[in-house]
């Protein structure tokens, strides 16, 4: 049985506060080891002349922590080095919504947090509400949580290429959801996406693609690391099965501008309507994200029954759904499949596994 070191009570703190922080210190510090097994409260409230329900009470912190564990038949223990996960963070840029909301990364949280609890483990979110151009340092909390360990994996719900330059440096398994070529990022292939999406509007008999997005033209690359452009793939496959994709049929961000999730509907109304100004245009519209997807319908209806309308491929978040009064089929992405996928990323390497495939494929619906 080991010697604990002795408790002397301090003010202003209650006496429960200061029997965790100098059990955490005494984990942490190593001074108790692996696998150790404490004194029974019964022993320790003698030691240290405190109430049975105050240990009771200082413990439970530790315990959610994952610093100790419960053993029946055992007693309290000091977690084993070689334990499974027990808590995971979530990180989320942006800050936390109610609960429902239609954004993605929060549907993802919560799926995130189902699925744990399913594993019996425990997760803590980690809201960042900073600014965009505020979060290329990690914040306080998440650093603290991880310097104490209280959690002992995290995973980041859409995180661009500027946050995960810090993420992948901490300490301890992470798994991003993001696009780009990051480390352990897992992501939609937008190569996928054009190439089902211009196949489908052939089917549908269009001869002249469009496409509305957020994503820019360029060389980018997938999770997995391979070439991917969007746009690169939407006029090679319009090439290879007869089509016109005339670059003023497309619409994308200016260069040096961010169109924010809040701002994407505004977005997409006023480029549908925008290209519908136009005499010469598509027949067949390629869409991303679902947000834009959503402008582009209603600027689409605003234009009024004189405007033929294209026929429409959306993309749509499956446990979400996207509503389109127009004649539509949707390339769909999964926060369930993006959940498992980032939970097979972290335990992988919380176990020195090598790491599952990091692309995740869109679906195709019909409308």
């Amino acid at each position: 049985m080991p010697s604990l070191s002795p408790f002397h009570p301090v003010k202003p703190l209650s006496r429960q506060e200061q029997i965790t922080a100098h059990l955490r210190e005494q984990v942490l510090s190593g001074a108790l080891a692996p696998d150790t097994r404490l004194p029974t409260t019964q022993e320790l409230a003698r030691q240290w002349q405190v109430p049975i329900a105050t240990l009771q009470a200082a413990f439970a912190p530790l315990v959610k922590e994952g610093l100790l564990t419960r053993k029946p038949g055992v007693g309290t223990v000091v977690r084993s080095a070689a334990a499974g996960l027990t808590r995971v963070g979530i990180y989320l840029p942006g800050g936390s919504l109610p609960a429902g909301s239609d954004r993605f990364s929060e549907r993802l949280a919560a799926q995130l947090e189902a699925r744990v609890a399913a594993d019996g483990l425990q997760t803590m979110r980690l809201p960042d509400p900073r600014p965009g151009a505020l979060r290329t340092t990690p914040p306080d909390d998440l650093l603290a949580a991880v310097r104490e360990r209280r959690i002992d994996a995290l995973i980041a719900c859409e995180c661009d290429a500027a946050i995960a330059s810090w993420l992948t440096r901490l300490p301890l398994p992470v798994a991003i959801s993001g696009s780009g070529a990051q480390p352990a990022a897992v992501w939609y292939d937008f190569t996928d996406f054009a190439r089902q999406g211009v196949a489908r509007l052939a089917e549908r008999g269009c001869r002249r693609i469009g496409l509305i997005t957020l994503a820019r033209p360029g060389q980018q690359a997938t999770a997995d690391g391979r070439p991917c452009d969007l746009h690169g793939a939407l006029a090679e496959t319009a090439a290879r099965l007869g089509l016109q994709a005339d670059p003023a049929w497309r619409r994308w961000p200016a260069p040096g501008t961010f169109i924010d999730e809040v701002d994407a509907e505004r977005w997409g109304f006023a480029r549908a309507q925008e290209l519908w100004a136009q005499d010469d245009r598509p027949d067949g519209l390629l869409v991303y994200t679902d947000r834009v997807a959503r402008g582009v319908v209603m600027g689409l209806l605003a234009l009024g029954p004189t405007a033929a309308p294209p026929r429409l491929v959306l993309h749509r978040n499956a446990e979400i759904g996207l509503f389109s009064p127009l004649p539509a089929d949707f390339l769909d992405a999964s926060v369930s499949d993006t959940a498992e996928r980032l939970m097979a990323m972290v335990e992988a390497q919380h176990r020195g596994q090598p790491l599952p495939a990091r692309d995740l494929a869109f679906r195709l619906a019909a409308g």
